[in-house]
């Protein structure tokens, strides 16, 4: 199968464009959990272990959305390279990679 100039132009304006959104999240999310988390090293180091802390300030969301954006931006480059190695031999001259 030929990869056309056309769809690899595409792939990696998605591609580019997917990660550019993963990056900002990931920022959106870090400053949320830089603001709301309490870690237990915090805990044990004010000993508030008799006080009870509200669910949310574990960020667990954000902690998750972190897990999952990681694979997304892992995906997206298995993917990029995938189309790289099409491109260099579907050009034929793998020390050229110039589009057709």
């Amino acid at each position: 199968m030929i990869i056309s100039k056309k769809i690899f132009v595409a792939v990696s304006l998605l591609t580019s464009l997917g990660l550019v959104f993963f990056l900002l999240i990931d920022y959106l999310t870090l400053h949320d959990i830089y603001k709301d988390y309490v870690g237990q090293d915090i805990i044990n180091r004010f000993q508030l272990n008799e006080f009870i802390l509200p669910s949310w300030t574990q960020a667990t969301l954000e902690w998750t959305w972190l897990r999952i954006s990681f694979l997304g931006k892992l995906l997206i480059v298995f993917i990029n390279i995938y189309f790289l190695i099409r491109l260099v031999h579907q050009s034929g001259n793998k020390s050229h990679l110039a589009l057709k």
